[in-house]
């Protein structure tokens, strides 16, 4: 008899830095911090009465992102191309999560649980250039991996 569960991921907030690719070559673009809480619905193999329960999940998440900033190679008079970029900004955006994980109860109300989250984060990066006067987007692709391992306690 296996059985159904959700389970919400919200953590301090990640870093990451934006590349751009344009052929063979990759240009740091900058950095941006983001929230992506992810609401994700969890089907478990085994009986609820097994010790180990492995399981699958698909999920929703909606990134908010923050604290965009430029490479510094990118902006100000000696930036690359001339092309000066200000105000970049990334769009909020909606994206699916897949998940593989297990519990493993040590007992009646202790249990171990570790799990790989795969979350699908796409944007739209907007930005000024030649000082203001041209504006400018990129797409841009997130996409982590999170590990996570954790210990839970059933009331």
């Amino acid at each position: 008899m296996n059985h159904k569960d959700q389970q919400t991921l919200a953590a301090t907030p990640f870093s990451h830095d934006l590349k751009v690719h344009s052929g063979s070559t990759e240009l740091d673009l900058g950095k941006t911090k983001h929230l992506p809480p992810t609401l994700s619905a969890l089907y478990y193999l085994n009986a609820p009465s097994d010790n180990f329960q492995p399981y699958v999940g698909l999920g929703l998440n909606y990134t908010v992102f923050f604290e965009e900033e430029f490479a510094p190679g990118v902006t100000g008079a000696g930036s690359v191309g001339g092309l000066n970029l200000t105000d970049l900004k990334l769009k909020n955006s909606w994206g699916l999560s897949a998940q593989v994980g297990f519990d493993y109860h040590l007992d009646e109300k202790w249990l171990v649980n570790a799990s790989a989250r795969y979350i699908d984060i796409d944007t739209t990066a907007t930005f000024k250039a030649i000082d203001g006067s041209v504006p400018g987007k990129v797409e841009v692709s997130i996409d982590p991996m999170v590990y996570m391992v954790s210990v839970g306690y059933k009331f």
